[in-house]
């Protein structure tokens, strides 16, 4: 499934895009940060697996900023990752704006 999908939206944990990248590529990733970069890693790989994993977030983040594919929900998502692996990502607010004509919802006087 994941290998025939054109696009792949990629969330959290934050690890897990970046294990995706490396095991597909960057042509049909899109990754939106809001979590720490290492949230739960260390429960589910053990310390052992981080220095495995450093290079491949070194090449997520050579591909993440000239293809933009990424970007951070919440300002320190965006600060903690420029802290911890020098990637810059852009902060963009999720304010729904993409709903507006779609999905317009009225409350009725049984759910008040």
């Amino acid at each position: 499934f994941v290998r025939r999908s054109q696009v792949i939206v990629c969330c959290e944990p934050l690890w897990l895009c970046i294990l995706l990248h490396a095991a597909l590529g960057p042509e049909k990733l899109l990754v939106r940060a809001s979590m720490c970069l290492l949230h739960s890693f260390i429960n589910v790989f053990g310390k052992h697996a981080l220095d495995d994993f450093w290079p491949l977030v070194r090449a997520f983040t050579a591909d993440a900023a000239p293809l933009g594919i990424a970007s951070a929900a919440a300002r320190i998502s965006a600060e903690m990752l420029a802290f911890q692996t020098g990637m810059r990502l852009p902060y963009v607010p999720a304010l729904s704006l993409h709903v507006k004509q779609t999905a317009v919802y009225t409350a009725t006087l049984n759910e008040v």
